[in-house]
This record gives structure tokens, sequence and C-alpha cells, in this order.
């Protein structure tokens, strides 16, 4: 992950809990991702990258379509 302050702890709570409900399935699809993370927040390409890796981390697939 980049390094620097980042995001803030409860979008990065949000995230692991989203890879935590898929983690049996194995995958994510863009709709479910979309409706798992915080609206309201000012999302930086850094942070997509962010979230991006927790989810490659967490072992996780984007289902894309």
């Amino acid at each position: 992950m980049t390094e620097g302050p980042g995001m803030p702890e409860h979008i990065r709570s949000a995230i692991l809990v989203l890879i935590d409900n898929y983690r049996e399935r194995g995958s994510i699809n863009l709709d479910e991702l979309n409706a798992g993370l915080p609206s309201g927040y000012d999302w930086t390409s850094r942070d997509i990258e962010d979230v991006l890796e927790l989810i490659a981390e967490g072992g996780l697939r984007i289902e894309w379509e």
C-alpha cells in the first residue's frame, strides 16, 4: 500500500468488512463493492488503489461484469 496518511480508518474498516463478507465466495462484483463503500467520502485515485490492494491482499477477485 502507498505510504503516508492514506484513507481514514473508518473507510479502511468498511473495506475490511466487505472482504470478510465475500471471502468465502472468493469474489466481489462492482455493484457489491460500490454498495459497501462509504458514501460522502471524496475518493482520490490513491484511495482507489489502496482499496484494490486491500481486496487483492484479502484474496478476493473483482468481477467486472
